[in-house]
């Protein structure tokens, strides 16, 4: 009798302990660097940050997916949209939405894809994982659209930004920028905004449908021998 495959099968790591280790490790970085005095400008994380955060917004939605009920993406954004309304900002549409992909990102819209999270995720996520730079938009009258991101400054460690007035400078134009339109994204209050949103929603709660890949006519003796002449066992 042939060996069923799935008892070897290692299991996947729930959800909630996903969003542990995805949040823990962004505020372990975060204070750490905190910790560098100003002086040292370069390697203060903010490309890792803006991927890391999201990271943690794709996470929240691929839990929101796998729902059978089909209400945490719709608690999920009004719990986001309760604490910062102007992710939701409807940007101007030609044709295609800025977001159209197979996750469904938070939106309290008729017209889902259309508002500034949406490019935002496909600017500061696609840019991020594929160039470790947000991309840039061109637009029609040659200026561009895009969205700059910050990091760490000594001694503004996430526990003494959650206690601070919310900043007034997060998700603002840049003026300096004009006429190009760039927007200013504070990456730890778009952090802290995305785990409040998580426990208002209950998403620690749900479930995930773990991504998959199979090698077919591959077994683990012909994966064992392909590899046992350059890895040490």
């Amino acid at each position: 009798m042939n060996e069923d495959p799935g008892r070897s099968k290692v299991p996947n790591l729930h959800a909630s302990t996903l969003l542990d280790f995805l949040i823990a490790d962004f505020e372990t970085a975060w204070n750490q660097i905190a910790l560098l005095p100003n002086t040292v400008q370069i390697g203060r994380g903010n490309f890792m940050f803006a991927k890391l955060s999201m990271t943690v917004l794709e996470l929240s939605c691929r839990i929101c997916a796998a729902d059978t009920r089909g209400d945490s993406l719709k608690r999920f954004s009004s719990a986001l949209a309760g604490l910062e309304p102007k992710y939701f900002t409807e940007l101007p549409r030609k044709g295609r939405a800025y977001f159209d992909g197979r996750i469904p990102l938070p939106s309290i819209s008729p017209t889902p894809g259309n508002d500034l999270l949406s490019a935002m995720f496909d600017l500061v996520r696609n840019g991020q994982a594929h160039q470790y730079q947000q991309i840039q938009v061109q637009l029609e009258d040659r200026t561009t659209f895009g969205i700059s991101v910050t990091g760490p400054s000594h001694g503004m460690n996430l526990g003494t930004l959650a206690a601070m007035p919310r900043p007034s400078e997060h998700l603002r134009i840049i003026a300096a920028a004009e006429p190009n339109v760039w927007i200013l994204l504070r990456t730890d209050r778009f952090f802290l905004d995305l785990k409040a949103a998580i426990e208002r929603a209950g998403l620690r709660d749900g479930a995930l449908s773990h991504l998959e890949r199979s090698y077919p006519s591959v077994t683990s003796a012909s994966m064992h021998s392909a590899l046992a002449g350059h890895l040490t066992v």
